[in-house]
């Protein structure tokens, strides 16, 4: 397969508030470039869009923000959208949604916001990189919905099974990953589990993609989804992708995987624009961030 060459990369600027992302759109299935209209051209009939991501990195999340802005007013779906957080707990979906009423009254300043969705956690920076979300959250009414499961109960997975787990935190449809995934969460553990581990933190890893799953189909109200996740968990549609499709009927789905061209070299690019010569393509569309031409 024939690598792009980065020189082609198209830029788009796009402007939310006074903060500016710049990214460019590559679509594997055609092997080239496209801009910001084709996309909305070619998506405008999904239901879920899925971001796969490198966690903290805040020119990601502000692409992220700024396509789902653009989606958004493209689709005309104000007060009609989803926005899906890997980071936040479904045990807490009550507590957050109050506070996202907050912010979005003006009842809560936005350097606030993160330290009341974390209580007692000292990496308000870290998290502080999801704000862009969160203001198109306000700005254009949506809705913010909590995923995943906690620690505790992923612990109790990985230790116990999921036959020790009460039956609310059991996912309906849950199968454990294919023989791909589990080489890819071997390769990626490396020698951080003892190989006896191994399949008890797959077992949980799995879990928490099905536990996602089925969050995401109990909670949601709206017409349109986003989903912000670990790339790992969306990669080669595998993980979470997987899975969802157990979930929901009738699924109309694109995955976007978005990466800092500032934090990789030139190889790195061009794997996951060209795809893994094992897996495939890592995602429908490829959004980079800064790209090398434009580093300061």
């Amino acid at each position: 397969m024939q690598k792009p060459l980065l020189g082609l990369f198209i830029i788009l600027v796009f402007f939310s508030k006074s903060v500016c992302a710049e990214f460019k759109i590559y679509a594997p299935n055609s092997k080239q470039d496209i801009s910001l209209d084709q996309f909305l051209l070619q998506t405008q009939n999904t239901d879920n869009f899925v971001f796969g991501e490198f966690h903290g990195d805040g020119p990601i999340q502000q692409a992220q923000a700024d396509l789902m802005k653009n989606i958004v007013e493209f689709r005309g779906t104000e007060q009609n959208f989803d926005l899906g957080w890997e980071f936040l707990n479904f045990e807490d979906q009550d507590r957050n949604s109050k506070i996202l009423k907050e912010y979005a009254d003006g009842n809560l300043e936005r350097d606030l916001l993160m330290k009341d969705l974390f209580p007692g956690n000292s990496n308000l920076e870290y998290y502080n990189t999801y704000l862009p979300l969160f203001d198109v959250l306000k700005t254009h009414q949506g809705s913010l919905l909590s995923l995943n499961v906690s620690r505790e109960i992923k612990t109790q997975v990985r230790e116990k099974g999921l036959e020790s787990l009460d039956q609310k935190y059991i996912p309906p449809f849950f199968k454990l990953g294919g023989d791909n995934y589990f080489d890819r969460f071997k390769e990626a553990m490396g020698e951080h589990i003892p190989a006896d581990k191994l399949p008890s933190y797959f077992l949980a890893q799995c879990y928490t993609d099905d536990m996602m799953a089925w969050q995401m189909e109990i909670q949601k109200t709206k017409k349109l989804q986003f989903l912000v996740m670990g790339a790992f968990h969306t990669d080669f549609y595998d993980g979470f992708l997987a899975r969802l499709d157990s979930y929901q009927t009738n699924l109309r789905l694109i995955s976007v995987k978005f990466v800092n061209a500032q934090k990789m070299n030139d190889e790195d690019l061009k794997e996951f624009i060209g795809g893994s010569s094992e897996y495939g393509p890592y995602a429908d569309y490829i959004v980079i961030t800064e790209s090398p031409t434009h580093q300061k």
